[in-house]
């Protein structure tokens, strides 16, 4: 940072390097510059406050404290001895991922810019997947657009929890650095937006092109298309770890699932499948084993063979308002069934 009145940096005394960095130059002179706060760093990490003052008739002293990430600086640097000025105030917080800098202090130095930069990947709860304008690295995935992970099959291997994507894209197995199944693990959900989630053009998966292998998984606002070939286009492959925090599959649509749309593995529990549509698909809901919790309700089926399947007449799977072109839907063995 430049000197606010002529002086040379070189010229101030007892001032820290940190200072010299982040609080600015001040003049030398009775009414020393105040510390500037500096700005945010570039990967989303709080930018620093302004620093306690140096010694009368200097710039400000050494950074503050950091604030949390994706806010603004730390706390403003305490005042000093007459003839100095005080410490740059706290940074605003800035757009969701932009270390604030602070304003200046009593003196002359000006206040830090905005950090810029793109917010902590999963500092912010979600991360965002973008084929267009991502990028697969460290720092991003933090944010929408140019802030977003370039591939969804990345952004799993990094988020830990929601994944909202781009609802312009096509995430398909075997293109744009996609890989299939999409592993859902832990707590990881994903808000699709509209976007699509298919399965290669080659063959269909029994993996699934979407698999559920955590303890609070979901995908909600997801198109899936299984391009009429075999496989499954959701596999649910582990139990939930509560009915109070099941496994959620809403809002969502499926086509051309040729064998079985969503399968509901062998004693996996805690599950719920809610206002979702099905159309053209072949066997829709599959619930294998003897549940205990799982629950289908307020889905539509078109143009399908099956609705609903399950192994046996276990009164674990309920439903309701689940309709078949407006009329009952097509069950095989569940107790209970239609519902």
């Amino acid at each position: 940072m430049k000197p606010t009145s002529g002086a040379r940096c070189g010229a101030l005394v007892s001032v820290s390097f940190l200072g010299l960095l982040l609080g600015g130059c001040g003049t030398v002179s009775k009414d020393g510059g105040g510390g500037g706060a500096g700005g945010g760093t570039s990967s989303g990490a709080a930018g620093l406050g302004g620093g306690a003052a140096g010694a009368p008739g200097t710039g400000g002293g050494a950074a503050g404290a950091t604030g949390a990430g994706g806010t603004g600086g730390g706390a403003a640097g305490v005042t000093g001895a007459t003839g100095t000025g005080g410490g740059g105030a706290a940074g605003a917080s800035n757009v969701a991922g932009h270390g604030g800098g602070g304003t200046a202090g009593t003196g002359a130095s000006v206040g830090g810019a905005d950090g810029g930069g793109c917010a902590t990947p999963g500092a912010t709860g979600t991360s965002y997947v973008d084929h267009a304008a991502g990028t697969d690295d460290g720092v991003h995935g933090g944010g929408p657009g140019t802030c977003a992970y370039k591939t969804l099959t990345y952004a799993l291997k990094k988020a830990p929890g929601n994944i909202s994507l781009s609802g312009a894209d096509t995430y398909q197995g075997d293109v744009a650095g996609e890989t299939l199944p999409f592993l859902l693990q832990g707590k990881q959900t994903l808000t699709c937006n509209g976007a699509t989630l298919a399965s290669s053009a080659a063959m269909g998966t029994y993996d699934g092109i979407v698999q559920f292998a955590g303890t609070a998984n979901g995908v909600n606002g997801c198109s899936f298309d299984g391009k009429k070939l075999g496989g499954y286009c959701l596999l649910v492959n582990t139990s939930a770890a509560s009915s109070a925090a099941p496994h959620t599959i809403t809002q969502s649509s499926f086509t051309g699932c040729a064998n079985v749309t969503v399968l509901v593995g062998s004693g996996f529990d805690h599950v719920s499948i809610t206002s979702n549509s099905f159309t053209l698909d072949y066997d829709c809901i599959d619930v294998m084993g003897s549940p205990s919790d799982v629950h289908i309700s307020d889905n539509t089926f078109t143009g399908t063979t099956t609705d609903i399947l399950c192994a046996g007449t276990a009164p674990g799977v309920t439903g309701s308002g689940n309709l078949r072109g407006g009329g009952t839907i097509v069950c095989t063995t569940c107790g209970g069934c239609p519902f």
